[in-house]
């Protein structure tokens, strides 16, 4: 196949496993989320007004998004590159001329 269809196919595969991953991540902290804060009202952990000012808050959502977006994007590189070299007519056929020496 051309390089054009193998980075099409490259990018549809990234692209589903990577919001497959990212969906899995994102439930799992807002599950961990709810289960602390459920145990913060059965008065597990006390807390106070000190301990968590505000601008603490919009620090974690920005970490969070950024690096749900960074996470995101390194899955798409990393499925892309590896479809590719396997869908790529040119580097199977490198690939393949040399499975005597591997």
């Amino acid at each position: 196949e051309s390089l054009k269809t193998s980075l099409l196919i490259g990018f549809q595969i990234g692209i589903g496993v990577a919001a497959v991953f990212t969906l899995l991540g994102l439930t799992g902290t807002f599950l961990h989320f709810r289960w602390v804060v459920l145990q913060h009202r059965m008065g597990v952990y006390k807390v106070s007004l000190a301990h968590g000012p505000v601008i603490r808050d919009t620090q974690f959502m920005g970490a969070l998004v950024a690096s749900s977006i960074i996470g995101f994007t390194a899955i798409v590189v990393v499925v892309v590159l590896v479809t590719v070299v396997l869908s790529w007519k040119l580097s199977w056929e490198i690939i393949w001329s040399y499975r005597t020496f591997i």
